[in-house]
């Protein structure tokens, strides 16, 4: 199998750049990874209440079926609004000014490819999370497997979007732009750089701080302690969802500007000596 083109630092930049033309595009994705969190919860939530236990460590079936159809709910509205991102920067290639309306309308027109891709994603997720029980060999089954789901799967959500296929064409399809036009050589990675790890160890660090102060506060009954450590505990939290959505963001147009790329689509705002070599065009 073909693995994802290699991005250099230059072309995360002017895809930065892309996407800092539709900031609330990151706004989207914050409201959309809430969504996705808040869905699982409503189905999952009552289940575990009936019973008694955690439906993603149960063993029990019709624990599994809940986690299934609570896992599906959740995955749709993540694909769903990262569609709505990948559609605006779709708009934004073509020549357009998208906003939320538009994107979120181009996601909704492609709602049942969408849905069909959600439902394939979690039967594999799931699949996955089953090769656990079979020990080390399973568990080490589950990580190349993932890995080449993972780098197969890298520009469904954009073909989907451009091209309106459902699942399997669409990880044909896929596969297909990266094995043809990027060949089999290049190494299968989006190097965002050291900036986001640092980025996600400072986040962490606050939220971590914000605990410790919390927990003195606790201890020794102090009032400031408890605010000053819950304030530092929901800063880390929200820091989180807002980092993560400004890297789904810029891995969105990405994708999109590396498949228009491949499929010989217009893609002003980069600049050719940026791109990744390609082979000669037969997709």
């Amino acid at each position: 199998m073909a693995t994802a083109p290699l991005v250099g630092k230059p072309l995360v930049r002017q895809a930065w750049a892309l996407l800092m033309r539709d900031p609330s595009m990151i706004v989207l994705l914050v409201v959309g990874g809430i969504a996705a969190g808040t869905a699982f919860a409503l189905v999952a939530g009552p289940a575990e209440l009936v019973l008694g236990t955690s439906v993603e460590k149960s063993s029990n079936p019709v624990a599994f079926a809940v986690l299934a159809v609570a896992l599906l709910a959740s995955t749709f509205v993540s694909t769903f609004f990262t569609g709505a991102v990948v559609a605006a920067a779709m708009q934004r290639a073509d020549g357009g000014d998208p906003d939320v309306s538009s994107a979120l309308a181009a996601a909704w027109e492609r709602r049942r490819p969408l849905l069909a891709w959600a439902a394939l994603a979690t039967a594999v997720g799931l699949a996955l999370r089953l090769l656990e029980r079979w020990g080390v060999a399973g568990m080490l089954v589950r990580v190349l497997a993932g890995v080449a789901w993972t780098v197969g799967t890298w520009f469904v959500v954009p073909v989907i979007m451009a091209e309106g296929t459902m699942p399997i064409e669409s990880v044909r399809r896929s596969v297909e732009v990266l094995s043809a036009r990027f060949g089999t050589n290049v190494r299968a990675t989006v190097r965002f750089g050291i900036e986001w790890f640092l980025i996600y160890v400072g986040i962490v660090a606050v939220a971590g701080f914000g605990v410790v102060v919390l927990l003195t506060g606790l201890a020794r009954h102090q009032a400031v302690g408890l605010v000053l450590g819950g304030i530092l505990v929901v800063a880390g939290v929200v820091g989180l969802f807002v980092a993560s959505a400004f890297q789904q963001a810029l891995s969105a147009y990405l994708r999109t500007v590396l498949y228009r790329y491949a499929t010989d689509r217009p893609i002003p705002g980069i600049s050719a000596g940026v791109l990744p070599p390609m082979m000669p065009a037969n997709v």
